[in-house]
């Protein structure tokens, strides 16, 4: 296991980014807490409706200026269109966001992908960004990469964060494969995404299963199926994972989880959280190489 040691401190963190939540946090928690021993099928369903609708993003004002130089365009995705973009050419290098993200959040991956030779592609998923708010999904926003991975054609890999990851995994499994994948923050399983989401919320465990069994019945698929760590080999491309030791909301262990199971290298970083590997330039130095000398 790789290490990257980041010289800004883990506990550094924007007190802006928690002022403007934390009062709807403390209401949503009370009312779940009240209300799910009393009527727990619908607790599950309003809970249901928070779990499936993406959080505010609240963007850099410089980030859409990563945008000038692209050449953007739409992608059909049923009754709506995906926000995409487009630089440079080359293999095709597709990055994808998390949940709650949006396509600008990989910004510092365009230069150096475009510089050796790659035409990158990124979108705004189902429900984020120019694509629309509104409620989403995992498996919404896995058919949205398959989508745009049908729009544009056979990639040469695809950098992923966070939810993203398990998202692009259900893209592939719908399409064509790309040759080697990048996941940033990988969740390893959806239930400790539920989980750590009841607990947040102080929604009784009871009511999270209930919540869970209403996605299953909405999607048709068992939830254990989305989780990364017991994908079918015979769906896997080659993987490098880079996840974050101090990680507050996917914690390093799913990263580790996940490239145990895919048989993959782990790079380990220490004071960059969840979001701020996305900017590291050893980071982005490390994904790019691997796109790149084993892409020749």
């Amino acid at each position: 296991m790789d290490k990257i040691t980041s010289k800004e401190s883990a506990t550094v963190r924007a007190g802006a980014s928690r002022e403007g939540s934390a009062t709807p946090l403390r209401w949503l928690r009370r009312g779940f807490s009240w209300l799910g021993p009393r009527a727990p099928h619908l607790t599950a369903a309003l809970a249901e409706q928070v779990f499936r609708t993406p959080p505010p993003y609240r963007a850099d004002p410089s980030e859409d200026d990563a945008l000038f130089f692209a050449d953007p365009f739409r992608v059909p995705f049923g009754h709506r269109e995906l926000a995409a973009w487009s630089f440079g050419e080359g293999k095709t290098v597709l990055l994808v966001h998390g949940w709650g993200g949006r396509a600008t959040q990989l910004r510092a991956f365009i230069a150096p992908l475009v510089e050796s030779g790659h035409r990158v592609v990124l979108f705004d998923g189902p429900g984020h960004g120019r694509s629309g708010r509104g409620r989403s999904s995992l498996p919404e926003f896995g058919a949205a990469v398959a989508a745009v991975l049908r729009e544009i054609g056979p990639v040469h890999a695809i950098i992923a964060h966070s939810m993203g990851a398990a998202a692009t995994a259900l893209g592939l499994e719908q399409t064509a494969g790309a040759a080697r994948l990048v996941f940033i923050a990988p969740p390893a399983e959806v239930r400790d995404v539920t989980s750590r989401f009841g607990r947040a919320l102080a929604i009784p465990p009871e009511v999270v299963a209930l919540m869970e069994r209403r996605i299953e019945s909405r999607f048709l698929r068992p939830i254990a199926s989305y989780d990364l760590p017991r994908w079918p080999a015979r769906e896997r491309s080659p993987l490098l994972v880079i996840h974050d030791e101090k990680d507050r909301e996917v914690p390093f262990a799913d990263g580790s989880r996940v490239a145990r199971g895919w048989g993959a290298p782990l790079v380990a970083t220490r004071g960059l959280g969840h979001v701020k590997l996305l900017r590291d330039p050893e980071v982005v130095a490390r994904a790019v190489t691997f796109v790149v000398e084993r892409g020749a």
